[in-house]
């Protein structure tokens, strides 16, 4: 029977989990630093890229130090966004006449817009390499937060 979305490799799927585990360690972490700042309002559920803004609208005139922090948040909102882009597209799937796959999983973003990205081990360890450098700076963006000004 003809299948137009084939399982993808063990390669692949490797590279997909690990995408989502570095993701998930980065999402804990944004929400509990952004929820130190004064005036920072989490709502269960809440877009992490919208509870970023709202934080640093809550903060009109930081300091240096919370300039700095508000900076990694909003670094670590855009690779959350890129791994949104993953997790909730949809494979393109072109096949042949005879039902084989002929690209290289090609995703849609459900939201609008397009995404750049495909189901590859590349693609996908691009993403989290972004992911696993912005989580690497997360104590310094804790101690930013907690100096203030």
């Amino acid at each position: 029977m003809w299948n137009p979305y084939p399982d993808l490799d063990d390669e692949c799927l490797g590279a997909l989990g690990r995408l989502t585990w570095a993701a998930i360690k980065l999402d804990g972490v944004v929400i509990w630093i952004c929820q130190k700042v004064p005036g920072a309002r989490y709502h269960d559920g809440q877009d992490r890229g919208q509870f970023v803004k709202a934080t640093i609208r809550a903060n009109p005139e930081p300091g240096p130090s919370l300039q700095a922090a508000f900076h990694w948040m909003e670094e670590a909102a855009t690779v959350l966004e890129l791994r949104n882009k993953v997790i909730h597209a949809e494979s393109v799937a072109l096949v042949d006449a005879d039902g084989r796959r002929i690209d290289n999983g090609t995703l849609r973003n459900r939201r609008g817009g397009t995404t750049d990205t495909t189901l590859s081990p590349e693609a996908l360890n691009d993403i989290t390499d972004a992911i696993e450098e912005v989580y690497r700076r997360w104590p310094e963006a804790d101690q930013q937060v907690v100096l203030g000004g």
